[in-house]
């Protein structure tokens, strides 16, 4: 299964705002960075798409969280997606639009939602403010409007 539209818009936007550093030498700094990312964007979808299911996942009981993954337990098995390929290398890169994963046995780890991208995506059944309203600044506009065309030709905003 793949993530939906709004879910990999959401990620786009977050890589926008919250770069990571995709060059970094591995090693357990940069695992930390990642599994932080990781973490805020699950908050993010639990934020956006309340009551999906939304979070992070463990190994197993005690093992730290998930360095590259999300997870969603809405129904009876236990799915993740690799968000990342290469995070033990100094060649990382997003994974355009990955298939899930069956990690049932593993240990889902719900997050609290919090809202990091001032009102961008607001919660799910609410429809998206027009443009105008969005909090963009002029200068990241012009910084990072490749992505922001590409988030919203996939959320048919017009630009």
């Amino acid at each position: 299964m793949k993530l939906p539209d709004r879910v990999l818009a959401i990620r786009d936007t977050l890589l926008v705002n919250f770069p990571l550093p995709m060059d970094m030498a591995p090693g357990p700094y940069k695992e930390e960075i990642f599994r932080a990312w990781c973490v805020r964007f699950a908050r993010q979808l639990v934020y956006s798409e309340p009551g999906d299911g939304w979070g992070v996942k463990r190994a197993s009981e005690g093992s730290p969280i998930g360095k590259d993954t999300i997870a969603n337990s809405s129904n009876s098995n236990l799915i993740a997606w690799d968000l990342f390929i290469g995070t033990g290398s100094s060649n990382t890169q997003v994974a355009d639009n990955p298939d899930s994963i069956n990690i049932t046995g593993q240990v889902f780890v719900s997050v609290e939602a919090v809202d990091s991208l001032d009102g961008l995506f607001p919660p799910e059944g609410n429809t998206t403010p027009p443009l105008d309203h969005y909090k963009l600044t002029e200068n990241m506009y012009n910084e990072h409007g490749w992505a922001l065309s590409m988030i919203m030709d996939k959320l048919g905003i017009p630009h």
